[in-house]
């Protein structure tokens, strides 16, 4: 019996990442406050609608602090410049956006701290890093609304990156999602450290933590849903983290998990780079549905202006011209023409000729 308890354990650490369920709550090990200790705000720039309206929705190096809660209403995304080094403190507030997400660009690196980071409505990401070259999370509450694919999403062809989170809290992903925090890429991308952490709110088919980096560091944390896929980390360091899955309990030290390390996942792998790939065929799919909207009212503007002269031609030029005119309009406007025929192919009863 005892062998057969053991056995059962060992084998619910190895699949904890593997299948959906919904979870019981474990005891919170984040110690998010949300509140800004920093005092006072001088040499920083207030973020604000207007001051990103009047800078192309881009962060170029420097420190930023909002003075009251905002909402997001640009076009795609609010980006951090490539190279740029920027540290945003919330202060307490909530940063919002729609349908947008926040964008860690080449080399770039991005300190958010002390306040709320929220997403209103549909998007595939709340933040972002591409070949960015740091993202630190500090005392920050992501929220992802029950629709984002992501909270936190690092890819990229660099092996660089550097993800650090500690005192915060991501919850509330969409069914579709496979991570809450995720490090994809061609190459194993550079390290993550996270600590004092609670991921919860994990969709059915969700995971807490995906790894595809060099390194990886994980302490004091609480996942509620979901587990950790490790597909090519090596994780160097594992303490206190409680995993619930499947409404089983579990507390992860560093030899379970190394168990979990040796079971590389490709067919995970093939996953995430396909919900990546159809991410972005959304949006070029968006983009060419918007050219080709624009193309057609630019059209449909042309042809009434162009109808307008051959009327005014018909209407101005001598008897002898207009027939010019007539077969100039049939070859303009063909599916005029089609329409007046098939108006005039109709007799008797509403049957054609």
């Amino acid at each position: 019996m005892q062998k057969r308890i053991l056995s059962f354990i060992l084998c619910a650490v190895l699949i904890c990442g593997l299948f959906p369920t919904t979870a019981t709550a474990m005891g919170s090990q984040a110690e998010y406050t949300g509140v800004c200790t920093h005092g006072s705000h001088e040499g920083y720039i207030e973020l604000t609608s207007e001051y990103l309206a009047t800078h192309n929705d881009r962060l170029s190096s420097g420190k930023y602090y909002l003075s009251g809660d905002l909402n997001y209403s640009g076009s795609y995304y609010l980006d951090v410049a490539p190279n740029a080094n920027v540290e945003l403190c919330l202060n307490g507030h909530t940063l919002t956006f729609s349908n947008q997400y926040l964008l860690v660009l080449d080399d770039a690196s991005l300190l958010l701290e002390n306040g709320k980071v929220k997403l209103e409505s549909s998007a595939n990401k709340v933040i972002w890093g591409y070949n960015s070259e740091a993202v630190e999370i500090r005392n920050c509450d992501i929220d992802g609304n029950g629709t984002a694919t992501y909270l936190v999403f690092i890819n990229g062809d660099t092996g660089a990156q550097e993800v650090k989170i500690t005192d915060s809290k991501l919850h509330n992903i969409c069914d579709s999602s496979y991570a809450a925090v995720s490090m994809f890429g061609e190459n194993p991308l550079g390290s993550l450290d996270i600590s004092r952490t609670d991921i919860y709110d994990l969709a059915g088919a969700s995971n807490g933590i995906y790894l595809d980096c060099a390194t990886a560091k994980i302490s004091n944390c609480t996942l509620d849903g979901g587990g950790i896929v490790n597909s090519l980390a090596h994780i160097s360091e594992v303490s206190n983290v409680s995993i619930t899955k499947n409404g089983i309990g579990l507390e992860l030290q560093k030899a379970q998990i190394t168990s979990l390390e040796r079971q590389l996942r490709p067919s995970i792998q093939k996953r995430l780079k396909e919900a990546q790939e159809l991410s972005d065929l959304k949006d070029e799919n968006m983009a060419l549905e918007y050219e080709l909207n624009r193309q057609k009212d630019l059209m449909a503007r042309l042809m009434q202006r162009v109808e307008a002269a051959l009327t005014f031609l018909e209407e101005k030029l001598p008897e002898q011209f207009r027939p010019y005119v007539q077969r100039a309009r049939a070859h303009i406007l063909p599916e005029q023409k089609q329409e007046h025929r098939r108006d005039r192919g109709m007799s008797m009863g509403g049957m054609e000729r």
